[in-house]
């Protein structure tokens, strides 16, 4: 199974929301969104859960693929933690997700939301589950 196969065929909200992957390797990941009309709240800022969906998405993504494991495993989020740093000065969001550690049930990922410019918006931790048979 390919990425784009993994991406693309399982998760319709991404799709909708208009995530595109840049990067995907082990251990990281790379998404990227245009802003649109819907992503935004009454202020014409993003809405809070626009940074907190991408950031569950990368942190999710990133353990899909590891070092520590052949193939590809699909993983539930458990927790995760946002923390709001500003708005973004253009109209893309950057999100990355780096997985930190884990075994064989349990991995841990931090994430991070930027804009086009390097301005640090959000930044999130979580832990994930792997899916049995996935």
């Amino acid at each position: 199974m390919s990425d784009a196969e993994i991406f693309e065929n399982e998760n319709p909200f991404e799709i909708h929301f208009g995530y595109e992957i840049k990067k995907w390797e082990e251990d990281y990941v790379r998404i990227d969104v245009p802003l649109r009309h819907f992503h935004m709240n009454m202020y014409n800022r993003p809405h809070g859960g626009v940074y907190t969906s991408l950031l569950d998405s990368v942190m999710g993504l990133c353990g899909f693929k590891s070092k520590s494991f052949s193939g590809i495993r699909k993983g539930l989020t458990l927790s995760c933690t946002v923390n709001f740093h500003g708005v973004p000065q253009d109209d893309i969001l950057i999100g990355e997700g780096f997985r930190t550690g884990g075994g064989k049930s349990i991995y841990f990922c931090r994430g991070q939301v930027s804009d086009g410019h390097g301005h640090l918006l959000a930044e999130s931790t979580g832990t994930f589950r792997y899916r049995q048979g996935a």
